[in-house]
């Protein structure tokens, strides 16, 4: 005997090396369902049901059946050759039906495979070995749904490993040197998503990389593919004509060219002659609202593209005359709401320059001005739903105050994780994504809420790479760095609401730990002497999804006014206690900051 399992009606369901059994208790018999149905179930290791009151049943080597109790009929799934959604293998040895209504099946030699309610395909996890995050390899004999909803699955000779269903949906790129429709390197420069849905990804020495839809693969543009100056793409853009620009840097002289437009006829990119930099690279592309085109270098200013006149304007710094553009290291652009084009650079601050009048506005971190940018170098820009404009730079995040000249700081003193800002996004609920070199980071600029997003959470690692940030168009976000690409949307996202109980872990007196009769778990009340008014509690919360992300509070009643918030510490210490009646209390927040309800009391 595997397994049992009670339907509906009472009977039970009986799993066996020699097949499928049901136990009527009304009339005490045992059938062979091989027998009654003419299936072969073969050695049958798991089941499980589901509200509709089907039975899901695990035949190793015969794939899955599912019993029908309103229909009275068996169904049967198995691995299908020309069917990639389905089943990808017929060896299941354990199935379970989670509190979503998702089927989760798992196989003897090939993952795991979930069918996610609301939809009509099965996805497959399989075990990888550059993938520390991937599911476990070996045979999952063992599936367990726990109170938080997640998923814990066991295989043979593999380990453990527990699938969240919480966890930020962060899908990652990355580069395989013996997969050659892959990322052809992992230092990711440029994002840029076309009117067909590919996206095109600029890299570090490994050229231009384009996402095909379709077979979900790469296909690779190098030097012989029109591009003869470098194989460091580090700006790329879609104008609303549907060329494909790409600017490239080279880090010195070019006599290639650093500017390229896509010929999509013959698949080739074709040198643009009218803007020819003679040193350094092309950083930046932008259009504005009448179509010019803005090109942004990293040693030689500021370019804008006529197409309707075929004509180009060079802006640039005169050090003679200390006027025109700030500096001439151009980082990012962005076009306000009347008209005029916002142009950061490399530690000479913010320009505001108005097309029409030729006029620029010089803008520049003032460490006694709290309304001034936060540093001079301006790596981002991005304007949100409600127009509003904000200015990634070296130390933070600003924020242009309504109309006026004056900017919202936000900085690591608020939170952030780290104050570099290399990329900024806005979504659908209005939020700002930050690229970071501390991770990714969600602002809500209405609540004034930051979430924090590091390796723990899914990222490659924390540094990204400046100016490597694309939203597409379905929503989702796409950040470059420098150990691949990563994406998500951020729709995806769910917040977390279990509440964690907190237990008390540990109390000590005077530095060293206090004997107490019972676990400290256990213990309601402590009884100390007079002298004994020196004492630590220690805590935690039973949250297990992020628990670096907990934070918490404690209040000693008659010692402390209100809750004390102590972040992530875990322990509270008093000292000189006054003789006499105390209550102690601890709570907790679980990752996404909801704080839990029960607490720790003694």
């Amino acid at each position: 005997m595997h397994t049992m399992y009670a339907d509906r009606l009472g009977r039970i369901w009986l799993g066996t090396f020699e097949g499928l059994f049901r136990y009527d208790p009304a009339d005490s018999r045992i059938l062979s369902m091989s027998e009654t149905s003419g299936r072969d179930f073969g050695m049958v290791l798991d089941m499980a049901g589901d509200q509709q009151g089907r039975i899901w049943i695990a035949g190793t080597g015969n794939g899955l059946f599912c019993f029908d109790s309103g229909k009275k009929r068996f169904f049967h799934y198995k691995k299908g050759e020309k069917n990639s959604q389905g089943l990808n293998s017929n060896r299941i040895a354990s199935v379970l039906m989670d509190s979503n209504g998702n089927l989760w099946v798992g196989t003897v030699d090939r993952g795991l495979n979930v069918w996610f309610a609301g939809t009509d395909r099965f996805v497959h996890y399989v075990h990888d070995l550059s993938d520390s995050r991937s599911v476990v390899n070996g045979a999952i004999f063992a599936l367990y749904e726990d109170k938080n909803g997640g998923i814990w699955i066991g295989s043979y000779g593999g380990g453990v490993c527990r699938y969240d269903p919480h966890q930020p949906p962060f899908h990652q790129i990355t580069h395989r040197p013996h997969d050659r429709s892959g990322l052809s390197s992992n230092i990711v420069l440029s994002i840029c998503e076309d009117h067909q849905g590919k996206l095109w990804v600029g890299t570090d020495g490994g050229g231009l990389n384009v996402l095909e839809p379709e077979s979900n693969s790469f296909r690779h543009y190098f030097r012989q593919a029109g591009i003869k100056s470098s194989n460091s793409i580090t700006a790329l853009m879609e104008t609303s004509d549907k060329t494909l620009w790409l600017g490239m840097d080279v880090g010195g002289q070019s006599p290639g060219g650093l500017i390229y437009r896509f010929n999509r006829s013959l698949k080739r990119f074709e040198r643009f002659e009218l803007i020819r930099p003679k040193f350094g690279g092309v950083s930046v592309f932008m259009e504005d609202h009448r179509g010019r085109l803005w090109i942004g270098t990293f040693a030689e200013g500021l370019y804008c593209y006529d197409r309707q006149s075929n004509k180009v304007t060079h802006l640039v710094f005169d050090k003679k005359e200390c006027q025109g553009l700030c500096g001439n290291s151009i980082l990012s652009l962005q076009e306000d709401d009347s008209g005029q084009i916002w142009i950061g650079t490399l530690n000479r601050g913010l320009d505001r320059y108005n097309p029409m009048t030729g006029k620029f506005t010089h803008f520049e971190a003032q460490p006694n001005n709290p309304k001034s940018l936060c540093g001079n170098s301006v790596f981002s820009m991005a304007k949100d739903g409600e127009g509003r404009l904000w200015f990634g730079t070296n130390g933070g995040l600003n924020g242009r105050l309504a109309d006026n000249d004056a900017f919202f700081s936000l900085t690591t003193t608020d939170g952030l994780p780290g104050n570099l800002i290399y990329g900024i996004l806005s979504d659908s609920a209005g939020q700002l994504w930050l690229s970071t070199n501390r991770g990714l980071v969600c602002f809500n600029p209405k609540k004034g809420a930051i979430k924090k997003y590091g390796p723990a959470d899914g990222l490659l690692n924390f540094e990204f790479t400046q100016g490597a940030y694309c939203k597409g168009r379905n929503g989702a976000l796409y950040f470059g760095g420098n150990k691949g690409l990563t994406y998500f949307n951020p729709d995806d996202f769910k917040e977390n609401q279990y509440e964690p109980p907190v237990v008390l872990t540990d109390f000590l007196v005077k530095g060293k730990k206090f004997k107490l009769k019972n676990s400290i778990l256990f213990t309601k009340r402590i009884v100390l002497s007079y002298r004994q008014n020196f004492f630590s509690f220690k805590f935690a919360a039973l949250d297990y999804r992020a628990s670096g992300k907990n934070e918490y509070a404690y209040c000693l009643t008659g010692v402390d006014d209100d809750w004390v918030y102590c972040g992530h510490r875990r322990f509270a210490d008093y000292t000189d206690i006054a003789p006499g009646e105390y209550v102690f209390k601890a709570k907790a927040t679980n990752s996404d900051g909801i704080w839990g309800q029960k607490r720790a009391t003694v």
